[in-house]
């Protein structure tokens, strides 16, 4: 009987007794040796053998097994230029000590998910720099496509810098839905030394006029921003269409600032959210007005200001089960300005007084 060089499996020579067993034995240590691939949930239902390996091929988790369990391994991925990469609920590194983890996945689908954590942030980290540096490899990764995912997880993520969706057509920023429990246990953002005018999550190049971007399609879903009273926006979209916002709560603006800015979009959706201020404008670098707009289960907040909750420039506007706080009616004269053609006003409430509501 010889050996394979590098398995060490057996090779029963012509004629020798026992080469069934021999074999056997081959098959024991195969079991072991080669890996697993199934999906993430379907892992119990494997034997984790000492040596074996397993591949989730939903999340792209790599387990080892110990005799007992899967033990999470870490996993070098060269191609994504970090220091240092761990996939599912782990570490993304690189040299200015920002952190948060990126999986790019392109079996068949062509999608990218990047997911952070707040486990191994550190106080100093800039949101901004870190979810730009995701964002940017899933535009990378996925070419003219930019389909692909941030999940953000739960704790307070501070802004020094916007992060900007101008070129990632199709991309998703996600946070832990503050709905399972009050604001504060979810994924929350808010400005640092952000600088004036600018918006903590922007979709669209802010102020170009010659090429405002590519940040379309794009769905900001499960955040709660605290602008802390300053003149910033917590979303600042120029001239994207089909941006959708879901479950977002974003208050407490200065009076130079607005929860949410749209500067031109078309055919975009607001639903189950909530905001102090805003402020949907045409004249956009496209010459064209914001219009086409659909709130859904919308609150507008005056955030105890002179401005009015909303200000709204559009066309073909739909309006649906909306809460205006701070306002009599729908008019200037009642402190909320729309100027609009074709506007849809449907199941609206309006109150005289601030309400701090919790969608």
């Amino acid at each position: 009987m010889t050996e394979t060089p590098n398995h060490k499996y057996n090779i029963p020579a012509l004629g020798e007794e026992n080469w069934d067993q021999l074999l056997n034995e081959n098959f024991e240590q195969i079991d072991s040796e080669v890996e697993i691939r199934d999906r993430e949930a379907n892992k119990g239902q494997y034997d984790p053998k000492a040596g074996a390996k397993y591949e989730a091929t939903d999340s792209g988790a790599v387990y080892l097994g110990n005799g007992d369990t899967w033990v999470l391994s870490d996993r070098e991925v060269g191609s994504l230029q970090t220091d240092e990469t761990r996939v599912e609920g782990a570490m993304f590194s690189n040299s200015d000590q920002r952190t948060g983890a990126l999986l790019i996945d392109r079996n068949d689908d062509y999608r990218a998910v990047s997911f952070v954590t707040d486990e191994y942030w550190v106080d100093e980290s800039d949101a901004g720099v870190v979810l730009q540096s995701l964002v940017d490899s899933i535009r990378e990764a996925e070419g003219d496509m930019h389909i692909g995912e941030i999940c953000v997880g739960r704790g307070y993520f501070s802004f020094d810098t916007p992060v900007v969706l101008d070129q990632h057509r199709g991309t998703t920023l996600a946070g832990q839905s503050f709905r399972q429990g009050n604001a504060q246990s979810g994924t929350r953002f808010g400005p640092g030394n952000l600088p004036a005018g600018r918006g903590i999550i922007e979709t669209g190049e802010i102020g170009n006029r010659d090429n405002p971007g590519d940040g379309e399609a794009t769905h900001i879903r499960n955040i709660y921003i605290d602008l802390h009273g300053q003149n910033v926006a917590g979303i600042y979209n120029w001239a994207q269409d089909r941006v959708r916002t879901s479950d977002v709560k974003i208050e407490n603006p200065g009076p130079g600032g607005n929860g949410i800015v749209y500067i031109g979009s078309f055919n975009t959706n607001i639903v189950d959210s909530y905001f102090d201020q805003a402020a949907f404008l045409k004249n956009n670098p496209r010459s064209k007005d914001t219009n086409s707009l659909r709130f859904h289960n919308v609150t507008f907040n005056t955030n105890n200001s002179s401005n009015p909750p909303v200000v709204l420039f559009t066309q073909g506007c739909r309006i649906t089960n909306a809460i205006f706080n701070g306002v009599d009616g729908p008019g200037m004269d009642d402190g909320l300005a729309i100027v609009s053609d074709d506007t849809s006003l449907v199941g609206i409430q309006y109150s005289d007084s601030r309400i701090d509501a919790t969608i």
